[in-house]
């Protein structure tokens, strides 16, 4: 029985577990966090990159680029 009523509570709280994993950042948010971008945004506050830069980031490794941030000071 109290196995069934832990199941039912985690089916439960199953949609309330899955919406603290979304990351969505606001507009707002996004200017407040890229401050020092000189460039042009999107009506988003998304920033405008280039297609070249794109293709490069695209050859970085993920703990290649967390390496770099980390001795950034990120």
């Amino acid at each position: 029985m109290k196995r069934i009523c832990f199941i039912n509570l985690l089916i439960g709280l199953l949609p309330y577990f899955l919406y603290l994993q979304q990351v969505i950042f606001t507009s707002g948010q996004i200017k407040i966090l890229m401050t020092t971008w000189n460039g042009d945004r999107f009506s988003d506050g998304r920033l405008k990159v280039s297609d070249q830069h794109l293709e490069r980031f695209k050859n970085v490794h993920l703990e290649t680029a967390w390496e770099i941030l980390r001795n950034k000071g990120f």
